[in-house]
């Protein structure tokens, strides 16, 4: 899977319910790089509710995580890997 078309297929397929992300918080536990690369690893928790009106149901997750970064010559950094653990997300 590459790219952002990729990943709205994957988490927001066609034709599938409204998901609504309430709430994201990402706790970075340590920074680093050297030259081009970079990483950031650390907690997240996220809340989201799949479907709308009185039938919408609200999850949450939490787990830990792990994102690469390479500057580019245009002096950008973007998120080349972004890894995380999955644990199943809980009914509210």
């Amino acid at each position: 899977m590459v790219g952002a078309g990729a990943i709205r297929k994957h988490f927001w397929p066609a034709g599938g319910p409204p998901v609504t992300v309430g709430r994201y918080r990402m706790e970075p536990a340590e920074v680093g790089g050297c030259g081009a690369l970079a990483y950031s690893r650390g907690k997240f928790a996220i809340e989201f509710s799949v479907g709308s009106g009185r039938g919408a149901q609200t999850y949450s997750n939490a787990g830990t995580y792990m994102m690469i970064f390479r500057r580019y010559q245009d002096g950008e950094r973007r998120i080349t890997h972004y890894i995380w653990d999955d644990p199943p997300p809980r009914l509210d």
